[in-house]
């Protein structure tokens, strides 16, 4: 299969499902809290502004999140799984994430007697992974195998001790996030090309053959042909009775010499033999039928991928329906992705910064009461929304929906923009105060109504 081709599925599952990252929406049980929902919301915001901050220096080597999420989501799915070491120092209330290659997550030598650590991943008893073997240095031994290996525990967020009942705040360990697995007891994810690997060889193959085809037949040839001088060497080989002498060994071991082929530019010339005949040349390239056969294998490989060819290619030359079935269809696939990907890497990181920073923020009876940190742990993470194709079909859509109470302003806000509701009304009430000081808001004479904020027309 073409390069190209594949790194745009890779492309736009990434784009799809982190984007330019993921942005917390903290949604805190308030009723399990015991809070009004404005106390909720103005707490909400608290901890949303507070993660932004820690969000812009995350890595070891100063990337933000968002830079995490991008290529931790796209080491996933091209090698399968991908390892996060996570740095967390409860003292230093310092959280800090670096991102190891899936190549290094190997059982080390002396570990292949163990059958609890199987693919560099050691198991508990009852088959749960609980730590990670992982190479370091650049150390190999005669078979190329790493020489230097380290284990890491599994992360895990706070929780409170089952004896004592105290709170025990999370320590450095390794969060292992994978793609999809398919079979009861695989360990490691795989990369989403093995499902399509015969064919991504096939199709690449008959590609190139196409391609050297048509730079073929796209080279013209000029054949040169040399009677004047065939004939005169005839006439000297003759005897004074006009027949040919007979040719000695010597003489018949070598065949007449000719030019090589000249090259000029993209093309050839070549000299032909003494009697040879030239023949038409038509390779038929480029092939008539290459275009359709190549977007039905297209479409076959991005299917078993999870997607469709027209947006792997972006290619939207469908009806307003077919191209919008399309968006959904992936959409969908990027929403179960995302939710196994926050499930894996984000939620785990979330929970641990809130361990680190739950007295800063005012979270009441966090270390305490398992019941009420599970409250104030209830978080999304929204993403990349859908692209619209015709904005005022959606928009009047949403519309309706909320009007018939099947979504809400917020979740509307959400799916078409990514944005907050809280957040974009109070802005749109900042902008119409702002808009009817200057005077740009009229009545239906075309006045300006300026307003002022706390008179009484205002508040009517």
């Amino acid at each position: 299969m073409s390069c190209s081709f594949f790194g745009s599925i890779l492309h736009a599952k990434r784009d799809g499902v982190i984007g330019r990252g993921l942005e917390l929406d903290a949604k805190i049980d308030a009723e399990a809290l015991g809070l009004e929902l404005d106390e909720a919301t103005a707490i909400e915001r608290k901890i949303e502004a507070a993660f932004s901050r820690w969000a812009r220096n995350v890595g070891v080597d100063g990337e933000c999140l968002n830079e995490i999420l991008q290529t931790a989501y796209f080491s996933t799915i091209l090698n399968g799984d991908c390892v996060a070491d996570i740095y967390c120092d409860a003292e230093s209330r310092s959280l800090r994430v670096r991102l190891i290659e899936s190549d290094c997550l190997i059982t080390p030598p002396k570990e292949y007697g163990n059958e609890r650590v199987r693919s560099g991943i050691e198991l508990s008893a009852n088959g749960r992974p609980v730590a990670y073997w992982l190479a370091t240095g650049f150390e190999f031994n005669s078979d190329g195998f790493p020489v230097n290996y380290y284990r890491r525990r599994k992360f895990m967020a706070g929780f409170n001790a089952l004896a004592t009942g105290e709170f025990l705040f999370p320590k450095s360990g390794a969060l292992f996030v994978h793609t999809p697995l398919d079979r009861p007891g695989q360990l490691r994810g795989l990369p989403i090309a093995s499902r399509v690997l015969a064919d991504i060889k096939q199709l690449d193959r008959y590609m190139k053959a196409e391609l050297d085809a048509a730079v073929v037949a796209s080279k013209p040839a000029l054949f040169r042909t040399h009677p004047a001088v065939e004939a005169q060497a005839e006439v000297d080989m003759m005897d004074s009775f006009g027949v040919m002498p007979k040719a000695t060994a010597s003489e018949t071991a070598e065949p007449p010499q000719h030019e090589p082929p000249i090259n000029y530019g993209n093309g050839l010339m070549i000299d032909l033999w003494d009697g040879a005949d030239m023949k038409a040349f038509n390779p038929g390239r480029p092939n008539e039928a290459y275009a359709a056969f190549v977007d039905h294998k297209f479409s076959e490989i991005a299917a078993n991928l999870g997607m469709s060819a027209e947006v792997a290619l972006k290619k939207w030359n469908a009806s307003y329906s077919a191209s919008r079935a399309a968006l959904l269809d992936a959409q969908q696939g990027y929403e179960i992705d995302r939710a196994r990907f926050v499930d894996q890497l984000l939620r785990p990181l979330y929970n641990a910064w809130l361990d680190l920073h739950a007295d800063e923020l005012g979270l009441t009876g966090y270390y305490t009461d398992p019941a009420r940190r599970s409250a104030w742990r209830c978080a999304e993470w929204i993403g990349e929304q859908l692209p619209n194709i015709d904005p005022t079909k959606e928009i009047d859509a949403a519309a309706k929906r909320v009007q018939l109470c099947v979504s809400t302003l917020a979740r509307e806000a959400q799916v078409a923009t990514g944005t907050d509701i809280s957040a974009n009304i109070r802005q749109r009430g900042y902008e119409e105060r702002l808009m009817r000081e200057y005077g740009l808001v009229k009545d239906q004479n075309g006045q300006p109504i300026n307003i002022m904020e706390g008179s009484d027309a205002y508040r009517e």
